[in-house]
């Protein structure tokens, strides 16, 4: 599941990570482990592109940049699903908006999300 985020202050960049780390140590306390592979992130810049990534999180604001930030487990990890839901709507708190190739169709009230941001 990756989320993009408009990036204009480290603070914020903080803010998402810290999403993850706080529900991965939620479920470390459980002994659950739902996040097996990796924490990954890039920054571009804006891009004009109709569905680019850069312009999905930056329509409204001209030039800058975006972070995209993925969290990926292998296929059929246990609790998955439930602590991507988990993930996917504090970041949707936050303003970002999913990567619209990649996982994201479970996140309850995802698409009403896509279309206010």
């Amino acid at each position: 599941m990756e989320f993009v985020f408009d990036y204009e202050k480290y603070s914020t960049l903080m803010e998402i990570i810290g999403v993850v780390v706080e529900t991965v140590k939620d479920y470390e306390k459980q002994k659950r482990y739902p996040l097996n592979v990796a924490l990954e992130m890039r920054f571009m810049t804006r891009s004009e592109a109709y569905l680019g990534t850069g312009n999905i999180a930056r329509h409204n604001c001209g030039e800058g940049e975006v972070v995209c930030i993925e969290v990926l487990s292998l296929e059929g990890t246990k609790d998955w699903d439930e602590f991507s839901k988990k993930v996917g709507q504090e970041w949707m708190k936050l303003g970002g908006v999913p990567h619209l190739a990649k996982q994201y169709e479970h996140l309850p009230n995802i698409y009403e999300h896509i279309t206010k941001v």
